[in-house]
């Protein structure tokens, strides 16, 4: 079997798709940001995710269809207007089956006009194995180890970060914020706040490999995330397994994972001074935090274990193709 996989770029989302449709055939991954034209080649199954952006490649082939919703996509975060709205409802006309990861996003498919018999939904989730629970580390006050690994980018928000690192710095507070990824805001906004990170408050820390994001959470006291938006975040599913308690956004994806103050804790703000109050509110040696940990962690393995999810989209990939 011959599979197009259409995306918009590369990413960890597309990586571990494109390694589980290769068990059903040969994957030819196509990057429609990077002008990638497919091979000529007649392809039994057309995959396409980031929805608006494929969709017009994806609808030039008769093959049978599946789209990858990455939630932004749906949710129209990065891309808003009628004629996103209107290549969106072209994509789900146009495919036999929909992936996406939590109910707010499926809420916004069936609400565009895609029927639930033509969706699967389960949460992405992670492969459990590399994300053991760290020995307990117990936080220190006085001096927090903050860490984010998200993209310098305007949907995660990266303003609120610095404004926060600026006012508890400004307040006296004991802290090192380390910025983890790239994006298009990294550099003017380390030059903006170049401050903070000559003076040690802050650290960029680049592009980042797997064991190393791994060894950053296991280091962290807090890992923080104030996307605009997500899906199921793999960023906070790793953070939770792994014990990092996290402080990520207030929205219905993440209070999916999240249950305040008892496996993590949410933010409802949009400044960074709110969110510094945020992290001065946090009393690490009350007994729930205590056992947030062990609580997230489980929470990752009961509900997001990405074997499990591989296993139940084979399934049903194999009843209709």
């Amino acid at each position: 079997m011959e599979i197009l996989f259409l995306d918009s770029r590369p990413s960890s989302h597309h990586k571990r798709f494109a390694q589980l449709f290769s068990s059903i055939g040969n994957v030819h991954s196509i990057y429609v940001d990077f002008h990638e034209e497919p091979p000529v080649l007649k392809f039994d199954l057309v995959v396409f995710a980031d929805l608006d952006v494929t969709v017009d490649n994806a609808v030039k082939f008769n093959s049978p269809k599946i789209g990858i919703s990455w939630a932004w996509d749906l949710q129209q975060t990065l891309r808003q207007g009628f004629r996103v709205e209107e290549k969106l409802r072209k994509a789900l006309n146009a495919l036999d089956m929909l992936i996406v990861d939590s109910p707010i996003v499926e809420e916004v498919a069936r609400g565009l006009g895609l029927p639930s018999n033509q969706i699967f939904r389960a949460p992405y989730g992670i492969d459990v194995s590399h994300y053991p629970l760290r020995e307990f580390k117990k936080p220190n006050p006085t001096r927090l180890r903050l860490y984010t690994n998200r993209r310098w980018e305007d949907l995660y928000r990266p303003r609120i970060l610095l404004e926060m690192a600026l006012e508890l710095s400004e307040a006296g507070k004991a802290f090192e914020l380390y910025m983890a990824n790239n994006g298009s805001l990294r550099i003017p906004l380390i030059k903006e706040f170049s401050k903070l990170f000559n003076d040690g408050f802050c650290v960029s820390l680049g592009p980042i490999s797997q064991s190393d994001n791994i060894r950053e959470l296991e280091k962290a006291d807090i890992f923080i995330s104030v996307a605009k938006s997500d899906g199921s975040s793999l960023s906070l599913l790793e953070a939770m397994c792994i014990g990092t308690p996290a402080l990520v956004t207030d929205n219905p994806a993440n209070r999916e994972w999240v249950e305040d103050n008892l496996t993590g804790f949410l933010f409802s703000g949009d400044t960074g001074i709110e969110l510094a109050t945020k992290i001065r509110s946090i009393n690490f040696d009350s007994f729930p935090r205590l056992q947030m940990p062990k609580l997230a962690h489980e929470k990752v393995l009961g509900a997001a274990n990405w074997e499990i999810t591989r296993e139940s989209l084979l399934g049903r990939l194999h009843s209709i193709l």
